[in-house]
C-alpha cells in the first residue's frame, strides 16, 4: 500500500481528445497525476 507522503508526482500520457480521452484525462488529473493530452 502506498503512502500519500511518500507518493511522488508522476506523468500520465492520454493518446486520445475525444469523449473518452478528456474523461480520462480529467479522471486522472482529479487523482494527483500530471496529464498530458495529445
Amino acid at each position: 500500500m502506498l503512502r500519500d507522503d511518500k507518493m511522488e508526482k508522476q506523468g500520465v500520457l492520454v493518446i486520445g481528445g475525444g469523449i473518452a480521452g478528456i474523461q480520462a484525462s480529467l479522471d486522472l488529473a482529479d487523482r494527483g497525476f500530471q496529464v498530458y493530452l495529445v
